[in-house]
């Protein structure tokens, strides 16, 4: 943002899940990019004043090419999040059959670590990257929702095959965090928000790990 001519960083300080668990003793990581290099965009706590003024900055939020080595060492935190370099992105022009790699090797990770038995995954995507929508975003605020994205749920005691037809949005997850740990709401938005619990059944047996391969994308070497 610009002021007066100068270009500053903008930080705000507003309340996040990151503070909730911080409150309560639970522990929680953020692999992005590092300063500097092509992804570090997305590192979403940059812009969180109390989070990048802290100790956390250093501590918490970690380059995302140590995530494989934490998840594989089981040394992941109670909630992570984990973003992509710019090549693994699917971001235009980024090419998705890379990104589908980076999305695999870092989900293979997680299967392979000891903590899957206890672990749900979300895989989903900031937008929708250019490609149509027939369906008008809802109202349900004075913001709205926005153009539908995907979101895949992976997790040893998620329903096999399970295709959820009830709205969700990215406060879903928030949602999804706030009931599994017993934190408040931060927002009447994630209050309100489908917290995808039935999407779950935690008293079946749980499912076995799929590692998946990477495909060979064209014009690699």
């Amino acid at each position: 943002m610009t002021i007066s001519g100068q270009k500053i960083f903008p930080c705000i300080s507003v309340p996040t899940l990151v503070g909730e668990l911080n409150s309560v003793g639970l522990t929680w990581q953020y692999f992005a990019a590092p300063q500097g290099q092509p992804g570090y965009i997305w590192s979403a706590l940059d812009a969180i004043s109390q989070i990048r003024n802290s100790s956390q900055w250093t501590t918490n939020v970690l380059p995302v090419d140590e995530f494989a080595s934490n998840a594989l060492n089981g040394t992941l935190a109670n909630v992570v999040w984990v973003t992509p370099p710019t090549a693994g992105s699917d971001s235009p022009p980024a090419n998705v059959c890379t990104g589908e790699g980076w999305a695999v090797q870092t989900i293979n990770a997680i299967m392979q670590s000891p903590d899957w038995a206890s672990t749900t995954v979300f895989l989903t995507w900031s937008d929708y990257g250019g490609y149509y929508d027939h369906v008008d975003p809802p109202m349900v605020d004075v913001f709205g929702l926005g153009i539908r994205v995907p979101l895949v749920m992976i997790s040893p005691y998620v329903k096999a095959g399970l295709v959820v037809h009830d709205q969700s949005e990215f406060s879903s997850l928030l949602a999804f965090a706030e009931n599994v740990y017993g934190l408040p709401p931060l927002t009447s938005r994630d209050a309100a928000a489908n917290n995808l619990m039935d999407a779950f059944d935690f008293t079946q047996a749980p499912l076995p790990p799929l590692i998946l391969s990477p495909r060979k994308c064209p014009g690699s070497q």
